[in-house]
């Protein structure tokens, strides 16, 4: 997504509604990841959109996040 202020920053999409980004971030700081990569919004949907074969339709994704972004 992208902020007008900061540029673009991560945002994860997940159907777990306990997501938290806290908990994200403690498990990257324990594994030695960057927090960079900590998405600074989690969406919790229903459902992720699906392509035709099951698998996560990551286009559609990408323009949520832009639209949300806007």
């Amino acid at each position: 997504a992208l902020d007008p202020q900061r540029g673009e920053q991560l945002v994860a999409y997940t159907t777990n509604p306990s997501a938290k980004t806290a908990d994200i971030q403690d498990y990257f700081r324990c594994e030695g990841f960057s927090e960079l990569w900590v998405p600074k919004r989690i969406n919790v949907m229903e459902n992720l959109p699906l392509m035709g074969t099951g698998k996560v339709n990551y286009v559609a994704l990408e323009e949520m996040a832009a639209a949300d972004g806007k």
